[in-house]
């Protein structure tokens, strides 16, 4: 295959979780449907209470619906989509994105439809150094697997809710990978999509979540699970910091610390942030 020309050889199903993504949902969708190395898009409305599932609904038969009356998490979200999908090949986009565009969607394909690599990995980045921080690739929501590989998998990722992409990297570890930038893709932040509060509130349930991951993939003893979900109550990062180094499991409190601590970090930063210029 001639490197830059990506020629469709391989049926793609394109997933597309949505919860509470109004605005954003339908240019996603549209960009999807107008690829030419898609071959179905499906979405999964998790529990929207917003105007998601009307925005899905006027796209009619030109998508795969699949409509989930009360929100379950990204996870199941994601093992239904793939449940449905036909593809070889199933590729998963937040419904969030800003300026995705037909190129973002080759770039995450290329790797796998060629066959270099059994999994791929793209980093929404405005600029070069964002590409580097390690909580952001092990975060991703955009992603490119077989489905095949997938399917001994579905029940797990289906209870995994926020902490599915933690899910997918410890059960994928060995598996050739391909991490590769998207540049110009834009994943906004909660703080920029909802209110203060509620955006503060959603970080922390998903921290909690993805913590929660970490410690089954790490087999954690009982006294350190206990202190992850304790976690949920906690109103500031200090006490936060205080309960994952009490951890007793080295490796666990060490992985926390390198991707748990530094996302709910970023996420306190943009409160904190986002306080300063309502106030400005």
């Amino acid at each position: 295959m001639t490197k830059g020309k990506l020629k469709k050889r391989i049926f793609v199903s394109a997933v597309v979780p949505v919860f509470n993504e109004e605005k954003t949902v339908r240019q996603v969708v549209e960009t999807l449907l107008g690829s030419p190395l898609v071959d179905e898009v499906i979405c999964v409305n998790d529990g929207s209470k917003d105007k998601s599932l009307e925005i899905l609904s006027s796209f009619e038969d030109k998508i795969i619906l699949v409509n989930l009356r009360r929100n379950q998490g990204k996870g199941h979200a994601l093992s239904k989509g793939i449940r449905e999908a036909k593809g070889k090949i199933v590729a998963f986009f937040d419904s969030d994105l800003l300026r995705l565009k037909k190129r973002h969607i080759k770039e995450l394909l290329e790797p796998i439809a060629s066959g270099r690599c059994e999994v791929v990995l793209g980093i929404p980045t405005k600029n070069h150094s964002a590409f580097y921080r390690p909580w952001c690739v092990y975060l991703t929501g955009e992603r490119a697997y077989f489905r095949q590989s997938l399917l001994p998998y579905l029940r797990e990722m289906s209870l995994a809710r926020y902490g599915v992409e933690m899910l997918l990297n410890s059960v994928f570890a060995k598996r050739k990978t391909r991490i590769i930038p998207l540049k110009g893709l834009i994943s906004p932040s909660k703080y920029e999509k909802r209110e203060v509060a509620d955006a503060f509130k959603e970080y922390l349930r998903e921290s909690v979540e993805v913590a929660r991951q970490l410690a089954k993939n790490g087999k954690s003893i009982a006294s350190d699970y206990k202190l992850i979900s304790q976690i949920a109550g906690v109103r500031n990062i200090e006490s936060i910091f205080e309960k994952v180094n009490s951890l007793k499991n080295r490796q666990l409190k060490r992985q926390l610390r390198n991707y748990f601590l530094k996302y709910l970090s970023w996420g306190f930063k943009e409160m904190a942030k986002f306080k300063e210029e309502i106030r400005g």
